[in-house]
């Protein structure tokens, strides 16, 4: 079964490889990131809680992230993995 999850929002763009930034401004959007695709999860549990669909428990889940932008600039897919380390 495949349960798919969709974050309304970017990693940040302080995670990426080229950006110089102070450790303090990183953790905070970081957490901000991290936060976001948790509670996106919690939510996705919670709808699936109550129209009884039945859960399963993952101990080695496979994780395919699609990122979706508005332009068509192309993005290098390593800085874009790295980027979603918080999340």
């Amino acid at each position: 079964m495949i349960y798919e999850l969709e974050v309304k929002m970017l990693p940040p763009a302080e995670y990426s490889g080229n950006a110089r930034v102070h450790w303090r401004d990183r953790y905070r959007v970081g957490n901000i990131y991290s936060r976001a695709v948790f509670y996106t999860a919690i939510d996705k549990r919670n709808r699936m809680l109550s129209s009884k669909v039945p859960l399963t428990v993952f101990y080695r889940p496979r994780l395919e992230l699609t990122f979706v932008f508005s332009t068509e600039r192309v993005r290098d897919a390593d800085n874009l993995i790295v980027m979603f380390k918080p999340g």
